[in-house]
């Protein structure tokens, strides 16, 4: 109080008031800035004043400086407010998973466990007020996010929501898991014209579910979404192993995604009694279909006339792949093969001869023979004319070396000196590829090295590869004997 009993006046409330406290505008190396030591000096002018100021009122107007100087002064150091806007954007964008998972942020927690700690990007919100801007006015760190329903959750929807919002006009990249609920697809199906990548597993979260219900119910929602999704470019559904699933919601949902280019179906589709029209999907270029339990019947229900590329995962027989390849694309320029059945390969490959990259896994040895015998024959019965890169998986092929004969090679060699044919890959685990490989034909695939080709004989268990390569030089050529 002062001595004629009246209040202090108030602008004497602060003695750090009258020090010129410096504004945001000066900080970060512009003209007039104040120096990370001038803010240290002053902090500590401010810290002495608390520790000998006894009143409250007084005492409030300090610790709001000191405040804003250790705000200011956290500015300066801080490299990310230093950065232009759109590299720090970019940082942070750089440090996000795959998929940021929300429900970390909304489960429940048990009692007596720690709370979840916030993951990316949420945990940008967490570290002071400057990140928190940069992370909210940045969409592109919220376009992306992985939903996995839990038994319970608090909040998802609204948090849902806010993610999306924060996305704004942004492409959305989505996952999904577990069983999702109706509220939750409508929300998502409220966005749909911002959808650009749908990920889909209908695998159970836990080990101990068995049951198929919720697996059936989300695919079911498939068939829900009441409008077209036009900027759906890429979709990848995972089916429950062992169940087989109505192509109907599929279908229906292909036939709103028009512009969709990638489709992944590892689903096992039901036989359908009743005729279904074919979808016609005419930007599609990557297709694979099978594998996890899935089947190929995808194949049966979509036509794809611009297909570039296609894999398929366990196909059985040609009736599998043929009629697929009769009434879609001519301009397949890759097939991928997993897992090859009885396969008749002629047939196949007549249907392609656009073809540039083949692939094909665990053949039966004899097979690989047909094969070398399609490639191998001169023009005009060259079946693939356009063929480049060539690609055998024998990891899991019958390892009899009997049927792997100098024959074997010398058909080889005959595919390998195709003029247009550019790199041959082939793998296998028990080494029976080097062991039959002839002195003759080493001398062969050493020639056809030094005319450009690129040459791979490879043996994954004894870790050693054969490579005949243009490029493996060492003042003469050499073939290189690789040791991993």
């Amino acid at each position: 109080m002062h001595p004629s009993g009246q209040r202090r006046p108030r602008k004497q409330k602060s003695s750090a008031r009258a020090r010129n406290l410096p504004s945001q505008r000066s900080i970060g190396g512009q003209p007039g800035a104040t120096s990370a030591q001038e803010l240290e000096a002053r902090i500590e002018d401010i810290s002495a004043d608390i520790e000998r100021q006894p009143e409250k009122g007084v005492l409030q107007g300090l610790e709001r400086d000191k405040s804003l100087l250790q705000r200011q002064l956290n500015a300066i150091r801080d490299p990310i407010q230093r950065l232009p806007l759109e590299i720090s954007s970019e940082i942070f964008v750089q440090c996000l998973p795959e998929y940021p998972t929300l429900s970390d942020v909304c489960s429940v927690r048990p009692r007596g466990t720690m709370p979840k700690f916030p993951t990316m990007p949420t945990l940008l919100l967490n570290i002071c007020n400057a990140w928190t801007d940069i992370a909210a006015s940045n969409p592109k760190l919220w376009s992306r996010m992985n939903i996995e329903f839990p038994a319970h959750r608090v909040g998802l929807e609204v948090m849902v929501e806010k993610w999306f919002q924060r996305a704004r006009s942004h492409l959305l990249d989505v996952s999904l898991t577990g069983a999702l609920d109706a509220t939750v697809a409508a929300l998502i199906w409220r966005y749909s014209s911002q959808l650009g990548r749908l990920t889909l597993s209908l695998e159970p979260l836990g080990p101990g579910d068995h049951s198929h219900v919720e697996s059936v119910v989300f695919w079911e929602l498939l068939g829900t979404q009441p409008e077209p999704v036009p900027l759906l470019q890429f979709l990848e559904i995972n089916g429950r192993r062992k169940f087989e699933y109505s192509p109907r919601p599929i279908l229906r949902f292909l036939s709103l995604a028009s512009n969709i280019t990638e489709l992944i179906l590892c689903v096992a589709l039901a036989e359908e009694k009743h005729e279904i029209h074919v979808v016609v999907l005419p930007n599609l270029r990557r297709l694979q279909g099978g594998g996890h339990g899935g089947s190929l019947r995808i194949l049966d229900y979509i036509c794809a006339p611009q297909l570039l590329s296609l894999t398929v995962v366990f196909p059985r027989t040609n009736g599998d792949i043929v009629p697929f390849l009769q009434h879609s694309s001519s301009a397949l320029q890759e097939l991928v093969i997993e897992g090859a059945g009885k396969l008749a390969l002629d047939e196949i490959l007549t249907l392609v001869p656009s073809l540039i990259r083949f692939e094909i896994q665990w053949p039966h040895i004899k097979d690989v023979g047909q094969l070398f015998n399609i490639l191998a024959q001169p023009p005009p019965s060259d079946v693939v004319p356009n063929l480049r890169i060539l690609k055998l998986d024998l990891i899991n092929s019958d390892p009899t070396v009997d049927q792997w004969t100098s024959e074997s090679w010398d058909t080889f060699i005959r595919v390998a000196r195709r003029t247009h044919i550019e790199s041959i890959h082939m793998s296998d685990r028990y080494a029976f590829l080097l062991y039959s490989l002839p002195h003759d034909a080493w001398e062969s695939l050493r020639e056809l090295a030094e005319d450009g080709k690129d040459i791979w004989i490879e043996n994954i268990d004894a870790e050693i590869n054969i490579l005949f390569c243009p490029w493996w030089w060492d003042g003469e050529f050499r073939e290189g004997l690789l040791n991993y």
